[in-house]
């Protein structure tokens, strides 16, 4: 097939297309004369396998036989052959990637269902506290993903159209709770939404203090249910010094969603343990981020947040 390489360079197929979907035609010649110059075409395969499309024995016409989803796989190898129909027939091979271009058919997810932030209320204007982050399955402009705020009055607060750091843009003193919606729109105005909270304290009262504002940890993708990865602790400052632990639900595998690992207290000294719930697959996430909270004992409780970073290692 002489134009085999340009066949290489341009064959492609849009995702969520039907079955029998126009790809591409190929085409070969054969100088002979008669049948031995009659060409007909086909695919070399394994029996095996499912084909993902067909082709005209007469024309070189390929079609697809299902639909495709780009997030499961983006491209496929197919092997064309051009067959003479001599008695001892000639076969020309053309290898080809077809690949399936991606569809705007997923929009953001946030990595929390809810964020909740506390706030002193002598944080000074300009002041980035918190980062919102989305995730969308897409590819290219489809995934770029741009953040915006519900636009109450005053604008107490403002995100970062692209970084999605949240920051103070007026005085908070006079306000104790805020709440807005921060949106995430991805690249073809797809977009989903999630709450934000944020308690505003007051100076005299502080909320609990991380030992660490973050930890990491590095564990093999063979580590056993209920092992301990990693201590955490927090204390209050003010009044008692004890607090309560919880591992924020996530909405993303990195943010453990499915659950991957628990969180238990460790009553003796006051921290607690994240340990595996789940088998891991390096292949399937290969890291996590955690979000934990930290709430004091008091009759108006304060929390604060760390975050614990996850790195799994292949296992042979």
């Amino acid at each position: 097939m002489a134009e085999c390489q340009q066949y290489r360079e341009s064959t492609s197929v849009l995702e969520n297309q039907p079955a029998g979907t126009f790809v591409l035609q190929v085409h070969a010649v054969d100088a002979d004369e008669g049948s031995n110059g009659r060409v007909t075409y086909g695919f070399m395969h394994k029996d095996s396998t499912v084909p993902a499309f067909s082709i005209h024995p007469d024309t070189g016409v390929i079609v697809t036989a299902r639909k495709f989803d780009r997030e499961r796989q983006r491209e496929y190898a197919v092997t064309v052959t051009a067959t003479d129909q001599a008695a001892d027939p000639l076969i020309g091979i053309c290898q080809l990637n077809i690949l399936i271009l991606d569809q705007n058919d997923n929009s953001p997810k946030f990595e929390n269902i809810r964020y909740e932030y506390f706030l002193r209320e002598d944080t000074m204007i300009g002041t980035s506290f918190l980062r919102v982050a989305a995730h969308d399955d897409d590819f290219g402009t489809n995934a770029a993903i741009t953040y915006s705020m519900s636009s109450e009055q005053p604008e107490y607060l403002r995100v970062n159209p692209l970084t999605g750091w949240v920051y103070v843009n007026q005085p908070i003193s006079q306000r104790t709770y805020i709440t807005r919606e921060i949106v995430a729109t991805d690249g073809g105005n797809r977009s989903s939404s999630v709450e934000l909270a944020v308690t505003i304290t007051n100076v005299k009262n502080q909320p609990p203090q991380w030992e660490k504002d973050s930890y990491s940890v590095v564990i093999p993708e063979n580590t056993v249910r209920d092992t301990p990865i990693v201590t955490i602790k927090a204390t209050s400052p003010l009044g008692d010094p004890r607090v309560t632990y919880n591992l924020e639900d996530g909405m993303v595998p990195e943010t453990n969603m499915p659950v991957r690992f628990y969180l238990t207290p460790n009553r003796e000294d006051g921290s607690a343990s994240i340990l595996v719930a789940e088998p891991l697959d390096y292949e399937t996430t290969r890291n996590f981020m955690l979000r934990v909270r930290a709430q004091n004992v008091a009759a108006v409780p304060l929390a604060a947040f760390t975050m614990v970073y996850v790195n799994v290692t292949d296992v042979n």
